[in-house]
């Protein structure tokens, strides 16, 4: 897991062998900045501070098991999700947990098993920013047509062009005056409102 990428890790766990243990693991060149907090209240504030790529819960946690903060967790944010359970619930809670995309465990676990797992959450994570880096894009580009043809139609109104002329006008002024087509339209619909008002 060696590179430039760095993961941002919340921890939620009151067991302080099983944390020692588990940030042993986490080497600071992959893993920084690790917080370690020992409540779900305090784990549900800190989620509304900052967003985490890794949120990962060794349950039971004093104030609640910590499934249903990791449902939540799971709805609203896109951090990774790690579940650490005794094994006598383990199928009881994966079977709630699975289908949510929770990777669940059941302790105790090896240190082996921690590191697969965290490289398996840290590959979806990867491949989860860059469908939303993808995603962005493209909302990006669906704004810009939307500005570029509102622009568009304001020359065609105020011009009495047709919509290629208005389109070849956005264009050479892009290319005269070195901007791009998105500012040249958005420039054009502040001329063109405030002329019109």
């Amino acid at each position: 897991m060696a590179g430039e990428s760095k993961y941002s890790v919340l921890i939620i766990s009151s067991g302080e062998k099983f944390t020692a243990a588990l940030k042993g693991v986490l080497p600071e060149y992959t893993y920084y900045p690790v917080v370690v907090l020992t409540s779900i209240a305090a784990a549900r504030r800190e989620i509304l501070e900052r967003e985490y790529d890794l949120i990962i819960v060794n349950a039971p946690v004093p104030d609640e098991f910590g499934v249903n903060f990791l449902l939540d967790a799971s709805e609203n944010t896109s951090s990774g999700l790690l579940l650490f359970v005794p094994g006598d619930v383990y199928d009881e809670i994966s079977a709630k947990t699975e289908d949510l995309g929770i990777l669940t465990i059941s302790k105790p676990v090896t240190a082996a098993i921690v590191k697969q797992s965290l490289g398996l959450l840290c590959a979806t994570r990867a491949k989860l920013h860059k469908l939303e880096a993808k995603t962005q894009s493209f909302e990006e580009k669906i704004e810009e047509i939307k500005i570029i043809n509102r622009a568009k139609w304001m020359l065609i109104d105020n011009m009495q062009i047709d919509e290629p002329a208005a389109h070849r006008y956005i264009e050479k002024m892009a290319m005269d005056m070195r901007k791009s087509k998105r500012e040249i339209a958005e420039k054009l619909i502040r001329e063109l409102s405030g002329s019109a008002g």
